[in-house]
């Protein structure tokens, strides 16, 4: 009895020790939620300047179009890190939810997240290229 008592306290110590994240999972984790994050408030300065965009004449109408599409494609398809999923993002007129990060690798959570601050830094530089006016069509 003695034994088997032994072998079942090893044996849950295993499956806790197997189930909890680790530090560097912990780690990843709260990295790419810092990254999520930023990105996020990124999106939604670019969201708000796209606002004022639409009112500047020297604005191609359908360039702002194309970026507040690509902004909104963008945020279609944000997945949430775990443990990150409590707050909701405002952004001007509306708010959005993100898709749960199902079955990913903190590894793979992160990656996501460079990603994704990747692609929304560069739609910031192409909306803030300079407007090149004396071009011809």
């Amino acid at each position: 009895m003695k034994n088997q008592r032994i072998v079942s306290i090893v044996f849950l110590s295993l499956y806790m020790t197997q189930c909890s994240p680790s530090k560097k999972e912990d780690e990843l984790l709260t990295n790419a939620a810092q990254l999520h994050n930023e990105a996020v408030a990124l999106a939604s300065v670019l969201d708000q300047q796209l606002d004022t965009l639409e009112q500047n004449i020297n604005y191609v109408k359908d360039s702002v179009v194309a970026w507040r599409t690509a902004l909104k494609k963008w945020e279609g398809n944000l997945v949430e890190v775990p443990g990150n999923e409590s707050h909701e993002h405002d952004h001007a007129n509306h708010a959005h939810h993100h898709e749960k990060a199902v079955e990913l690798t903190p590894e793979q959570i992160f990656s996501v997240q460079q990603e994704m601050k990747a692609q929304i830094e560069k739609l910031q530089r192409r909306i803030n290229a300079p407007i090149k006016n004396d071009e011809p069509f």
